[in-house]
């Protein structure tokens, strides 16, 4: 929560949760404390089965069930925290998986109203490129070998085995969800130079950045099952923008070859209200002390612009309110029918 606010004040708040396989405890802070020292209240959550949250079996990677623990998340704020925080400037904020979990939630009928301002820092947007992609980089037999992993997991776990699992992340032509190119890896890892000499089968690289003791027993690995609900129920959030009435900030990378910024690009063209900002780098490479102050000051400045004007909506809101409550007041105190243009000055 934000400090310093006057007497009576309620801050507008931001809910965000991390990418595929993230959790709260990885870096997010940076993020939510900046919020935070500018007059914003944050919520930033863990998925079910991951960090700080419960739920078994654990490290379970799924769109359906992290768009489930959003829409819950949007809910409690709106309901539990309702005399706290400024649930009329609620804003969404996600990065990479969660970055195109927020487009779609966000476009969503019963959300959307709701919603003041997105950030989708470069967010996964599109299935079907992204399988072909990893078909791609991985080869088709390796590919099959994931979703027989993905089926044989589903299967295990209906009869009360243990869950099948996979990496989360490893190099090109792997069996890891996330593949990455060894000049990516040198580059995530190019500010911590504790263990430069690390193998990059190992991954050093991808946990640098990680707590030493996360939340929740972190692992490099994620059910298999994933890559079945990848394959058979594909969720592309491209598909989903043109529908989100809230202004949406897409932060992307021009080097990125997870999530590619011709497809941010394109998120961009469809969505009815949306900005780009663009960093000349890879996807790790973004949350570097070189591109992380340009990246947190321009989020910032977006969303002050956007709670900003939306409190000044509200309170224009509740003074034509008040003049319609005052006038229908006084037509019947002197015993008269209320006329609308009784208020046409409001």
């Amino acid at each position: 929560m934000p400090k310093g606010l006057p007497e009576g004040e309620l801050p507008p708040v931001v809910v965000m949760a991390h990418g595929m396989g993230g959790q709260k405890d990885f870096g997010l802070h940076k993020y939510a404390e900046n919020f935070a020292q500018n007059s914003m209240a944050v919520f930033v959550f863990d998925y079910r089965g991951w960090g700080g949250s419960g739920g078994e079996p654990r490290h379970w990677l799924s769109a359906k069930r992290h768009m489930a623990d959003w829409r819950a998340a949007i809910a409690y704020v709106r309901s539990s925290m309702a005399g706290s925080v400024d649930i009329n400037r609620l804003c969404l904020w996600g990065s990479s998986f969660a970055g195109g979990h927020v487009l779609v939630v966000g476009s969503e009928p019963t959300i959307a109203p709701h919603i003041t301002a997105i950030v989708s820092q470069v967010p996964n947007l599109d299935a079907a490129a992204s399988t072909k992609t990893s078909i791609k980089q991985r080869g088709v037999p390796k590919s099959l070998r994931m979703l027989a992993a993905g089926l044989v997991d589903l299967l295990r776990t209906a009869v009360g085995r243990e869950p099948l699992y996979l990496p989360l992340a490893g190099l090109h032509g792997s069996l890891a969800f996330m593949q990455m190119t060894p000049s990516e890896l040198e580059r995530y890892h190019a500010n911590h130079p504790k263990n430069p000499q690390m193998t990059p089968s190992e991954l050093e690289r991808y946990h640098a950045n990680h707590p030493k003791n996360p939340q929740g027993g972190w692992k490099n690995l994620a059910r298999a099952a994933y890559s079945a609900e990848h394959a058979l129920f594909k969720t592309s959030p491209i598909k989903h923008v043109h529908a989100i009435t809230a202004p949406v900030l897409y932060m992307g990378a021009d080097k990125d070859t997870l999530c590619p910024m011709d497809i941010i690009k394109r998120a961009v063209a469809l969505t009815p209200n949306a900005e780009l900002y663009a960093a000349d780098c890879d996807h790790f490479e973004l949350f570097t002390p070189q591109h992380m102050p340009g990246l947190q000051q321009r989020q910032l400045q977006f969303l002050l612009q956007h709670v900003g004007q939306r409190k000044e909506a509200n309170a224009m809101q509740r003074e034509q309110d008040e003049a319609v409550a005052m006038a229908m007041a006084a037509s019947f105190e002197q015993g008269g029918e209320y006329e609308e243009e009784a208020v046409a000055m409001s």
